[in-house]
């Protein structure tokens, strides 16, 4: 029998209709990964690490389940070319993109390789992450440091302003 795993991924769209970018990543998310077990509200976010005329709308949502997390960074980088991402950002430098989708959390599972880091390494720096994480995994404990998602929310120094939106997508 084949582990089913919890996976939470975070989205994020500054460019095009922006919720139509993020309910098509979360559809074929659920076509390719697994079903979608919970979506938290969407937030509007200022760009963060770079200047843009344009805000952000950002999600977290977990998914059970049976693939790696090799496989889950596969498949997300071909969604999100398929909805019309080129690269991404080269060298740390970020920017605008019609899409992102990043695996913040994998279980209670730890992951580094060069392509790879679970949990992802900033997560615990942003907002944007951090709040609508806490909206469907607030209790769920980070395996390196053994924080609940809300204690790390609450610990966050990131000062850049944040709403919800009132955009939703229907799991």
């Amino acid at each position: 029998m084949e582990e089913i795993t919890t996976v939470y991924l975070s989205l994020g769209s500054d460019l095009g209709d922006k919720l139509f970018n993020l309910s098509k990543a979360v559809q074929l998310i659920s076509d390719k990964i697994g079903p979608i077990d919970c979506i938290s509200n969407i937030y509007q976010t200022p760009p963060l690490g770079f200047d843009s005329d344009t805000s952000f709308l950002n999600l977290c949502i977990s998914v059970k389940t049976n693939l790696t997390p090799e496989e889950i960074l596969e498949i997300t980088q071909s969604i999100e070319q398929l909805i019309g991402r080129k690269e991404k950002s080269a060298h740390k430098k970020y920017s605008s993109r019609i899409i992102d989708i990043d695996i913040i959390l994998f279980g209670n599972n730890t992951v580094k390789t060069k392509e790879l880091e679970i949990p992802h390494s900033q997560y615990r720096k942003r907002k944007f992450v951090l709040f609508p994480l806490s909206d469907i995994a607030e209790n769920i404990t980070d395996p390196i440091s053994g924080l609940t998602i809300e204690q790390i929310k609450r610990n966050c120094e990131d000062d850049s302003s944040i709403t919800i939106s009132d955009s939703s997508i229907p799991i």
